[in-house]
């Protein structure tokens, strides 16, 4: 009779292991909470702003939220273009 012997090391090890996978993933879900909420403050504020004081800062008010998420800006320039 032939015996297989496996090695799957520590309980505690393991446990250790997954507790550390859990703790980041909510560390990760709550920094992704606290930029939406910093993201869509800034958006709000911006959006109080006039419109002169939007272009002397370069942005156009429908790229606000754009700008603020970290978008392509000069593709939704591209798409606002109008032709005459």
């Amino acid at each position: 009779m032939i015996t297989t012997t496996y090695q799957f090391g520590d309980a505690t090890d393991v446990a250790a292991s997954g507790f550390r996978s859990v703790a980041a993933r909510v560390a990760e879900f709550r920094e992704a909470i606290v930029r939406r909420h910093r993201q869509r403050r800034a958006i709000r504020q911006l959006r109080l702003l006039n419109d002169s004081l939007l272009k002397d800062i370069g942005i156009h008010r429908s790229e606000i939220t754009s700008v603020v998420r970290g978008m392509d800006v000069d593709t939704t320039r591209r798409r606002n273009v109008r032709f005459f």
